[in-house]
């Protein structure tokens, strides 16, 4: 049994060496041989911050007096309706927050005495809100909350509607 596994084992090392010499000389053959070790790191196609833990937060346990709301969604949902004094810091999932939108963020929750930092997005899935409120929370931003349902609940609750 020993003499058959250790021929299988000869046999599988001799294969794997043909193959290796195989695709190395037939790299050597091509007009431009692909690299055998990469030149330099290979590119961050998508950047994706390192997310934080940031909490849901049903719409009806909204303060908008003592909550710094902050919008996720694109500058025209922005302007079409946001409760008033809503921050606007558009969130792309392929773009990381820009510094100064954090340090924005920080300053208003700062100066206006808020206790917590309350982002609210579409309201799809994946949320914007979710995803912003994660990626502040992982950059620092402390008591950081993502309203459940996004902006359409946000808007129900604050307005009174079912």
């Amino acid at each position: 049994m020993r003499g058959r596994l250790a021929s299988a084992a000869g046999d599988a090392a001799i294969v794997v060496a043909a193959a290796t010499i195989l695709g190395i000389g037939g790299n050597l053959l091509r007009d431009e041989p692909l690299a055998l070790l990469p030149h330099e790191p290979p590119p961050v196609l998508v950047p994706c911050p390192e997310g934080g833990a940031a909490e849901a937060l049903e719409p009806a346990e909204v303060r908008p007096a003592t909550d710094l709301l902050v919008d996720a969604r694109p500058r025209e949902a922005h302007a079409a309706w946001h409760p008033e004094g809503a921050l606007s810091v558009p969130y792309d999932f392929l773009d990381p927050v820009s510094e100064e939108a954090v340090r924005e963020i920080l300053d208003a929750a700062a100066s206006g005495g808020r206790a917590r930092v309350v982002v609210y997005g579409d309201g799809d899935r994946p949320d914007t809100g979710m995803a912003l409120a994660r990626e502040l929370a992982g950059r620092g931003v402390r008591h950081v909350y993502a309203v459940t349902g996004g902006a359409p609940a946000l808007r129900a609750a604050l307005e009174g509607s079912p």
